[in-house]
């Protein structure tokens, strides 16, 4: 089972600079890879965070994975690259009093034959278009997914949360941090969308859902998604990679 990448970056209608970054590995080890961050910070230092990062962990990845792993030892070592790279992301951050405050997400996705692995820290997200569904496979670090996780709101409450934006979980701010990791079963014919808050949160799962089905390649259907979230307002950075497998 293959699948084709295509990815697209848009600084969106307000924003002046890009702090996303991305990487796609279209052949890693028999299978492909891609790296998405969004930094945060002041002084641009949010595009140097998702720099550092998507560069480590996309260098890391043409290293260390090959076919011989098990999906177990994969997953094991997307987490490890996710927390080497935070350790990067922090040094930069004492490098300079400019640096203090900088952080940045990581979402790493593998997928090798028929499975799909991630590493995630942050609030980018993995959706998976599986026939007439609309999937999302990661969960947000946020303030306002921990309250709905405690029971403190409701799944209505939590759409409108003003904690949905406040990430609990980033590279670069602490010395340590960990990864969850997932493995899904992929089936042909299933798409694949890593984006970063400026889409999700712009366009609906609806409008999502229906550029992934009716897109005829993955670079229109980024490029699609990506106006979308513009003509829905554009109020930050968007990046879109999307897989057709």
């Amino acid at each position: 089972m293959s699948v084709l990448f295509a990815g697209k970056s848009d600084c969106g209608l307000i924003r002046k600079n890009n702090e996303d970054s991305f990487v796609i590995i279209p052949d890693l080890a028999g299978g492909s890879g891609v790296v998405l961050a969004d930094g945060m910070g002041g002084h641009n230092k949010g595009e140097l965070a998702s720099s550092v990062a998507a560069t480590y962990a996309a260098g890391s990845l043409r290293k260390e994975i090959n076919s011989h792993l098990s999906p177990r030892e994969m997953g094991e070592i997307l987490a490890e690259i996710a927390e080497r790279a935070n350790v990067k992301v922090y040094l930069e951050s004492l490098l300079s009093p400019q640096n203090t405050g900088m952080g940045t997400t990581l979402t790493i996705g593998l997928v090798m034959d028929d499975l799909l692995i991630i590493s995630h820290v942050g609030d980018c997200r993995v959706y998976r278009k599986h026939k007439s569904k609309l999937q999302v496979l990661t969960t947000d670090h946020t303030l306002t997914n921990a309250l709905l996780r405690r029971g403190e709101i409701t799944p209505e409450q939590a759409l409108h949360h003003s904690g949905r934006h406040i990430i609990t979980r980033a590279l670069g701010v602490a010395e340590y941090i960990s990864a969850d990791v997932y493995v899904y079963k992929l089936s042909l014919g299933d798409r694949l969308m890593f984006c970063t808050d400026g889409l999700y949160g712009y366009a609906t799962d609806q409008e999502i859902y229906e550029i992934l089905s009716n897109s005829t390649d993955p670079t229109s259907c980024a490029q699609n998604l990506i106006d979308q979230a513009n003509q829905n307002g554009g109020g930050d950075n968007v990046t879109v990679v999307v897989g057709f497998i």
